[in-house]
This record gives C-alpha cells, structure tokens and sequence, in this order.
C-alpha cells in the first residue's frame, strides 16, 4: 500500500472510531467515515484507493459492510469503481463542465452554442439575498460573477455565492483561473467539496442598470434567471448560482438530475 493510502488508512480508521460513538449502523458510521476522510483530503480526485478486503482487514466490519458502504458512495457520485482497476475518488473531470446550464442549441439543432467567458472577477460582499436563504446567515460571501458570450449572439451572467468563511482563499485566486475553470471543478478540486445534488428554479427579472449594460439590451428589458442551489457532502448547503439570460432566439436545453 502507497504512503498516501496508509495516511489515508490511519484517518479512516480515527474517524470511524469516532462515528461508531454515536448511535447507527456500521454501514452508516463507514459511509461518514469515509466521507470524513475525503473532505479532509486524505483522497484526492482521481486516486485509486486500497481494495475492499484492504478495508475490512483494517476495520471492524465485514467485507459485505465495506461493499455495501461502496455502493452508496458510487450511488452518491463521490467514488467510481470499475472492475480490474479498483475504486477510485471521483474527479471533477468525470462531472458536467461549463456547459452544465447555459445549453443553448442552435438552429437547426443539430449542436450547442459554444460558451466562452468574456471576463470574470471575484470580491468578498455581505450582501443579503436569495443566497443568504440557501447557505444561511454567514459574515460574508464569495461571490464570482463572469459574463458568458454565447458564440458571439448575446451574453449572458453568471454569479455564484460562497460560504465566505470557507473559500476566503478563492479571493487570491487567478482571474485566468476563475475564467477558464468550472466552479464546480474548482471546489471539487481545491476544497474537497463536490457538488453531488441541486434544485433548479426559473424567474424573470427586469434587466436594469450595469447588468442591462453588460447583457448590451435596454434598461427594462425582461430576461429570466435561472437559480441553481448545489449541495455537497451530507447534503449540506454548497453554492447558490444565478444566470441572467436575456431575450434571444435559441432554446435553452435544461439538463435535470
């Protein structure tokens, strides 16, 4: 076993002691450990972790508990395993890219409008909103906002709101980064945090002021936001997204889980 797996084996061995003080299954305190384990960064994306036996020869479960506990991960999305190769922790490149909301298909149908963001900054606010609802009352927010040019037929913008606490270091992040990166690879990758469930809803809004500027249409011109809440781990509030879409000719495909 890898130096990595054996560190990774240790946390994963401490945090089940530590589950299997509170009332569940063995099934229920692997999966937290596990999950425990990943968030702490033990598993990076993409790793190849021990086998199942591996498991259960290091814990006080069954190999039936360990595969068990396996399904449920895979169910989740938070590990992949292929026969032959093993069980491996699921990278942001095995998730939906960019292209995840702003689906735009062309006219004759046969393809998307290629998606390409314009410009991108990133600020800490402690304005109020519809986030605020969703990751609940914090000092702070991260908010990313970045217009997005639609093969050059219109732009839309999009902003995504942060537990301000947690991702602060996203504040000296490369705007190149946060341009030319999916947010969802970001905090997959950086911060342990994948996005495994959103709900989606759809308002109109009345475009006004500097957005109606950046969207180059008329003050008052009605557009639609979509609004994505994503969670993480345990079901846990991750980041609230809103796309600002303005009046154009092509259907929008709307992906659902």
């Amino acid at each position: 076993m890898e130096n990595s797996n054996i560190l990774a084996m240790d946390e994963l061995c401490r945090a089940y002691e530590e589950a299997a003080r509170s009332p569940g299954s063995k099934k229920s305190n692997l999966i937290d450990a596990f999950i425990r384990t990943i968030e702490n960064g033990f598993w990076q994306p993409g790793e190849l972790m021990p086998t199942e036996r591996q498991f259960a020869d290091a814990l006080p479960v069954s190999l039936g508990t360990v595969q068990s506990a396996f399904l449920r991960l895979t169910d989740a999305g938070l590990v992949q395993r292929k026969p032959g190769v093993g069980t491996r922790v699921t990278g942001s490149s095995d998730r939906e890219g960019e292209r995840l909301f702003l689906r735009f298909i062309t006219g004759d149908g046969s393809s998307l409008l290629p998606a390409d963001v314009r410009s991108a900054t990133i600020e800490e606010t402690t304005a109020d909103g519809p986030w605020t609802r969703f990751l609940g009352d914090r000092p702070s927010y991260i908010r990313v906002s970045r217009l997005i040019s639609l093969d050059g037929r219109f732009t839309a913008a999009a902003r995504v709101y942060l537990d301000g606490t947690r991702f602060r270091p996203m504040l000296d992040f490369d705007l190149a980064v946060i341009g030319r990166l999916h947010i969802r690879q970001i905090l997959h990758d950086r911060f342990n945090a994948p996005t495994l469930s959103r709900k989606t809803r759809v308002r109109f809004q009345k475009l006004e002021g500097a957005l109606a500027r950046d969207l180059a249409v008329a003050p008052g011109t009605q557009g639609i936001a979509l609004e994505v809440s994503s969670y993480t781990l345990r079901e846990a509030p991750l980041c609230f997204q809103r796309f600002i879409i303005p009046p154009n000719d092509f259907a929008l495909d709307i992906k659902t889980d």
